[in-house]
This record gives C-alpha cells, structure tokens and sequence, in this order.
C-alpha cells in the first residue's frame, strides 16, 4: 500500500477471469456484476456466500480471478465497508494460502480505487494476522 514503490500485477491473462466492476450503487447490483463477471454458480446469494466463493475458487474454470474495480463510491458505506472486508479476508487467506505451499494453484487479484487503499490495507493486516495466528 505504498505508493512509491511500484504495482506489478502478473497474470497469465489466458488462464484468467477477469470481472469489471463498474460503479455498483447497491449490494444487488455489486452482486450481480460479480456474478456475470466472474460466472459464480448461482451467484452469490448474500456476503457469507460470496466470502466462501472468493476464498474456494474451486468454481473458478481458470487459475486466477481479477477483480477490477473502477470505483465503489456508489455503494453504501456499510456496504462498501463489508465489501472491503471480504476482499481484504480473501487476499489475505489466498496469500497465506502461496506462502505455505510455495504456490498457489489458484488466485485472487485485485485492482481497486486509490481511495480505497488506506482502508482496504488496514482491513488486509488484520485478516492477515488473524489468519497467521491460528
């Protein structure tokens, strides 16, 4: 989350899912351009459903999804705050997850707004240290 150093993401674009999400102004409308971008079986039927599908991926038809989020004003605040939760939990577990293997069969990319960063980052180090000590 730092902004001098620079931001390289690597990925394999022909074994990728890549999901643009494009100003969601409500949870239904977030839901329903992760659904059609990512092809989640059945959707995601509320935030637990979609924390599990994003920290599975064994739906996944490719080896990595990439989340490209090009802005998340729109949502409500406790939407967004949730939203953001679940992201930061799923990079974290999946990160966890490449650590302890020395790779990861699977993986989670995201690219989200600038104004995001300070929050998403805090979110990130806590589900990080959750998950590192249990």
């Amino acid at each position: 989350m730092n902004d001098e150093s620079p931001s390289v993401l690597f990925c394999d674009l022909a074994k990728a899912r890549i999901c643009r999400v494009a100003l969601p102004a409500s949870k239904a409308e977030l839901f329903a351009q992760l659904a059609k971008g990512l092809e989640l079986p059945g959707g995601p039927a509320g935030w637990d459903d979609l924390s599990d599908q994003l920290q599975d991926l064994s739906w996944l038809r490719g080896q990595e999804a990439v989340l490209v989020h090009e802005s998340l004003e729109r949502l409500p605040e406790a939407d967004r705050e949730t939203y953001l939760d679940i992201l930061a939990s799923a990079s974290a577990w999946w990160q966890l997850q490449a650590q302890r293997k020395g790779y990861a069969a699977k993986r989670l990319s995201l690219v989200l707004p600038r104004a995001e960063a300070s929050r998403f980052g805090e979110l990130f180090r806590g589900a990080r240290d959750m998950l590192a000590s249990s």
